[in-house]
């Protein structure tokens, strides 16, 4: 199998060919952070603010001190990224409906829309190598992948609650 024409010349032929599922999801993240690393470098945004705004999305909004446990990132660095997010309209804080003293951060729709337009060829090559699969390849993948996610999401939500990070000495 070669290394198509797009790829960086040194990674490595070999692990092209088939493998395990499991070391193939491995390799599917580690090259989908790669491609959208190089995505964001030209968005001029930072893969943590990448990362922030994916959790933000995930959870539906959280406080900032609970972006920062996800994140680990201190107080401070978290509260700078979210004003970073909030100039590049990703995220934007609005008041608790719970609790008035309380703000959380949500993701920011226009934004979030530019973003979404400019990470479209990661969704393009995903769609592109299941349009070969047949109905039931794609049902069988489908499934899988949902089984994944939901023991995946089970996995995080029976974590230790989240702890705000270590402060150096």
């Amino acid at each position: 199998m070669s290394v198509p024409a797009y790829a960086a010349p040194h990674l490595r032929e070999d692990l092209l060919e088939p493998l395990p599922v499991e070391r193939l999801l491995h390799r599917v993240a580690t090259l989908h952070f790669l491609m959208s690393h190089r995505i964001v470098q030209r968005l001029g945004i930072s893969q943590v603010e990448l990362f922030a705004v994916s959790i933000v999305h995930l959870h539906g909004g959280l406080s900032a001190g609970e972006l920062a446990c996800e994140t680990g990132l201190t107080p401070g660095a978290t509260t700078r990224l979210i004003d970073r997010l909030e100039r590049q309209a990703l995220l934007r804080r609005v008041p608790d409906p719970a609790d008035r003293r309380r703000t959380v951060v949500q993701l920011d729709p226009q934004g979030v829309a530019r973003l979404d337009a400019d990470l479209q060829p990661l969704r393009e090559l995903y769609s592109n190598a299941v349009d070969g699969l047949t109905g039931p390849e794609r049902s069988g993948l489908t499934r899988y992948l949902e089984a994944a996610a939901r023991d995946m999401e089970a996995f995080v939500r029976h974590l230790p609650p989240c702890t705000e990070p270590a402060t150096p000495a």
